[in-house]
């Protein structure tokens, strides 16, 4: 993530003798130091002498003792003007609570003085992650503590600033998303390298602890509103507390008949299964069937279709067709692939539009040398992770070169393995199809309804003034 801004701490002072000190104190309190945690921030100043310290409740401090990876005290950073990325190891101090984290000038040449900083944490090997400042647009600080009475003019806030000298810095505007399997943002790094906070989330994305992380962008990556804890999923909102979308799918003002009993609420998160799906815009799937091919009996294929309109088709036969091997009875299987298709056009019920469908049918058709009459499809609507799935499948099964077995193992059972797959029907009811593919697609077209898609064309006072119907077509959920 880059920003086009920088959200930091500016301190401000001057300082009439070398040996004065301002400083002010972070909001952190009661923390104890485990063997292995670090402290890590960013600075910039205008005089070398400044940094941060960290006190404890025994009276000590790391100030004037602990180093960062640089060989710079901790309190004190040698260089000015340029972004620096500081650790310092905590180790030697573990056991002890932290009393506060402070932050200012040490020792810095009389005159006046900027220092600036941001992106501060405490981090440990066991993944805990205590962020005390990230780009906050207010920050809890202490009043100053000066040493002497001569430090004057002193001043502490957060700034945000989108200067050009700053946009050239990318250790100021960087952060990076570390993301689980399903893209929920389970950590984000500053561009120094270490983690600014983290998150774990319960199946459905609820945060098993409240982080106080300014990013909005959490469960799979979508944008969690602050107010109403609601995630923006595009189409309507998700609550993760309850695993329920707040309003019905909006895909039902279709005429599509529900196959896979996961879908018959129109409320569920991901078909119910959170932990390895996810539900964003969705993806398709099609069961292709070519009723003229194999002396009558058909040919039975699959395709899976992304929301730009890319497609795959993949259909399984033997690898090699020969009379000692009975013409596919039990001989090698292969399944071969082809993504040189049409991009697919979709109307505003989220269909393919006529001319898509047509342009489909004519691609297909010339893949398998048949004419496009006698080209029929099965059209499912799929989740963007069941379509991932699906081609996950397609390649597994394309690298494992399983047997062609007419009677069991042909192109019928390879696509009914395909919708299983892809979450379009439930293994019991693939487990009922026939294996001959043109009664496979009878079958599919039983639990299938007839879409009919139109167009309706508009005066420019909003009024209808004609409808135009266009094909119809079998659509599957």
């Amino acid at each position: 993530m880059a920003n086009s801004y920088d959200v930091r701490i500016h301190t401000h002072g001057t300082f009439d003798a070398s040996d004065e000190a301002a400083v002010w104190t972070l909001p952190l309190s009661g923390y104890v130091v485990k063997s292995g945690d670090r402290i890590c921030w960013r600075q910039t100043e205008s005089e070398p002498g400044g940094g941060l310290g960290v006190n404890f409740t025994n009276g000590t401090s790391n100030a004037w003792v602990a180093h960062d990876q640089d060989g710079n005290l901790t309190n004190i950073d040698n260089a000015a003007w340029g972004w620096h990325n500081r650790c310092v190891d905590l180790s030697p101090d573990a056991g002890l609570t932290v009393a506060g984290v402070w932050i200012g000038a040490n020792d810095a040449a009389p005159g006046t003085w900027d220092m600036l900083f941001g992106d501060i944490a405490i981090f440990g090997t066991d993944g805990t992650v205590t962020p005390l400042y990230w780009r906050d647009k207010s920050v809890g600080l202490s009043s100053v503590w000066t040493n002497k009475a001569g430090p004057t003019d002193l001043q502490a806030y957060v700034e945000t600033t989108n200067a050009s000298l700053d946009m050239m810095q990318p250790d100021a505007t960087t952060t990076y998303y570390q993301g689980d399997q399903l893209g929920s943002a389970r950590m984000l790094t500053a561009a120094g390298g270490w983690p600014l906070s983290s998150d774990t989330f319960y199946p459905f994305g609820q945060e098993a602890a409240l982080s106080s992380s300014v990013n909005h962008y959490k469960f799979t990556g979508k944008e969690r509103d602050t107010e109403s804890g609601l995630d923006y999923f595009g189409a309507r909102y998700l609550s993760s507390s309850m695993g329920r979308f707040m309003s019905p799918d909006p895909d039902t003002g279709t005429l599509i008949h529900i196959l896979n009993p996961q879908r018959w609420n129109m409320y569920a998160y991901a078909l119910n299964n959170p932990l390895t799906m996810t539900d964003p815009t969705g993806k398709d799937a099609a069961a292709i069937n070519f009723s003229g091919m194999v002396a009558g009996l058909g040919h039975e294929g699959i395709l899976s279709i992304s929301p730009d309109g890319s497609a795959q088709y993949a259909r399984f036969g033997p690898a090699e067709q020969t009379a000692s091997g009975g013409w596919g009875l039990d001989e090698p299987g292969e399944v071969q692939t082809s993504t040189t298709l049409p991009t697919v056009q979709f109307g505003a019920n989220g269909l393919p539009t006529d001319a898509s469908m047509a342009a489909l049918k004519g691609a297909l058709a010339k893949i398998e040398n048949v004419s496009p009459s006698t080209v029929r499809i099965n059209y499912f609507k799929t989740t963007s992770q069941e379509t991932a799935n699906l081609n996950a499948w397609i390649a597994q099964q394309k690298a494992i070169h399983a047997k062609y077995k007419l009677c069991s193992k042909n192109c019928a059972n390879f696509t009914a393995g395909g919708l299983v797959a892809g979450g379009a029907l439930t293994q019991s009811q693939a487990n009922k199809l026939s294996i001959d593919p043109n009664a496979m697609f009878r079958e599919l077209q039983q639990n299938c309804h007839t879409e009919q898609t139109s167009s309706t064309i508009y005066d420019s006072n909003g009024n209808a003034i004609s409808t135009s119907q266009g094909q119809a077509h079998t659509v599957c959920n």
